[in-house]
């Protein structure tokens, strides 16, 4: 009796089309376009740290803190990159600051760990326009304000932006 010569024949191919898929899947994945990492702008930023309210936050390089303190607030303005502006305020006056003045004004909130900012954007009396963060945090109002030096609203997303990295490097402490 005679062999059926085919048996080889069939692995041969079978084993072709095999090498010839893997071949083609392995290219196409190598030109499939890969997700760009795209780095965090904040990773080299300056570091503010209150220790006695128990927060800290990144802040631009190009951004310069310079005091400018009251009785009832500490203040600290950083000035920015011939850009915008940084106000840092940190209340406890009740008066000048409550949950519900603040959820009247806000046009939005978001959650940092567990307190909730309460956001906004905004043109003052002046005309300037300015963007703020609003976080009650024990017996502490912090209000991060962030203006265009020259009060342009068409630099409003930059100033949301900023306001937004910002936060999102926002640490409690205590």
């Amino acid at each position: 009796m005679k062999k059926n010569g085919f048996a080889p024949l069939i692995i041969i191919s079978v084993l072709t089309i095999l090498g010839a898929i893997g071949y083609f899947g392995y290219k196409n994945y190598l030109l499939k376009p890969q997700n760009p990492v795209v780095p965090d702008p904040t990773t080299t930023w300056k570091t503010y740290s209150n220790s006695d309210v128990g927060f800290s936050f990144k802040y631009p390089n190009s951004f310069i803190e310079k005091p400018v303190g009251t009785k009832n607030e500490e203040v600290k303005l950083f000035a920015g990159d011939n850009q915008y502006s940084l106000l840092l305020k940190i209340s406890s006056d009740s008066k000048a600051y409550n949950i519900k003045n603040l959820k009247e004004f806000s046009g939005s909130t978001k959650p940092i760990g567990p307190y909730l900012v309460y956001l906004t954007s905004s043109v003052d009396s002046g005309g300037g326009f300015f963007t703020t963060a609003i976080i009650p945090f024990g017996n502490y109002f912090i209000n991060i304000l962030i203006s265009p030096n020259d009060g342009d609203e068409s630099k409003a997303v930059g100033t949301e932006e900023i306001r937004d990295q910002i936060l999102s490097t926002f640490k409690f402490t205590n």
